[in-house]
C-alpha cells in the first residue's frame, strides 16, 4: 500500500505534503484509504480469491507501475 492516513502516519514530518505528491504522481490520482486495504482483505479472505496463492498484491492507485525517482519529485 502507498501512505495511507492513520494515527501514526500522523506523527510523521512531512507527511500531507508525501500525500500530495503520492496523488499528484500515482496514475489514478489518488491517495489509498484504510478501506481500500480493508477490501483486498476482504476479497482475500472470501471465496471469490479461492486461486490467489503467492501473489504480491498492491493498493497503491498504480503507483507501483511507476519508477521509485518519481516521488522525489
Amino acid at each position: 500500500a502507498g501512505p495511507i492516513k492513520t494515527i501514526a502516519a500522523s506523527q510523521i514530518t512531512g507527511f500531507d505534503d508525501m500525500i500530495k505528491i503520492y496523488e499528484a504522481v500515482a496514475p489514478m490520482r489518488r491517495s489509498i484509504s484504510q478501506d481500500d486495504v480493508a477490501d483486498l482483505a476482504a476479497f482475500l479472505g472470501s471465496d471469490l480469491s479461492k486461486n490467489i496463492t503467492g501473489q504480491t498484491i498492491f493498493v497503491d492507485a498504480g503507483y507501483s507501475i511507476l519508477a521509485m525517482a518519481e516521488m522525489t519529485r
